[in-house]
């Protein structure tokens, strides 16, 4: 007796056919491009109509999840300057906050990183919704957006570096 037939057996037959069809389709699939697919940043490429071939894939969501990595990596960089090498924020509107309480400190800055990454992928999404692509006010925006985001990663990486800079100073002294 197959695995397959030992699932459908145990399970109503209403979700066997799902269950079937989801180990056929996943079955030659990477857990990369399995878990690309679940967080649907990826569609389908329309000439070979396969999906996750090797190059074949759009990904909404790359510069969002860039830019939540370099805030998550700037707060984790702060905290340990601030926590264990007496570093001190450098942004004027948080340094207060920063100074009075860490935890606080940090879910503001998880908050804002999470939500700005939310803003720029569903502006992206948004934009890709729209059907006339080929405009000129299409493109423009386009790259507005995503110049706005790439600004924002290149903003955090430069914070990251600064602050491994300062603990790095801190640790040769």
């Amino acid at each position: 007796m197959t695995v397959t037939s030992r699932i459908s057996e145990s399970l109503t037959k209403q979700y066997a056919g799902f269950v079937f069809s989801c180990v056929v389709r996943f079955w030659n699939m990477s857990w990369l491009e399995i878990w690309l697919l679940n967080c649907k940043c990826i569609v389908q490429d329309s000439s070979r109509g396969r999906w996750g071939q090797r190059g074949m894939f759009k990904a909404k969501a790359g510069l969002s999840l860039a830019l939540v990595i370099a805030g998550m990596l700037d707060l984790l960089t702060t905290l340990i300057g601030i926590a264990f090498f007496g570093a001190v924020e450098s942004n004027p509107f948080i340094a207060g906050i920063a100074q009075a309480s860490l935890p606080a400190f940090t879910v503001i800055k998880i908050a804002t990183t999470a939500c700005l990454g939310f803003l720029f992928y569903k502006g992206e999404q948004m934009l890709l919704g729209i059907q006339d692509k080929a405009t000129r006010s299409f493109r423009c925006t386009r790259i507005m957006l995503r110049g706005a985001c790439v600004a924002a990663v290149g903003f955090l990486v430069f914070a990251v570096v600064n602050n491994l800079v300062v603990v790095a100073s801190a640790i040769a002294l």
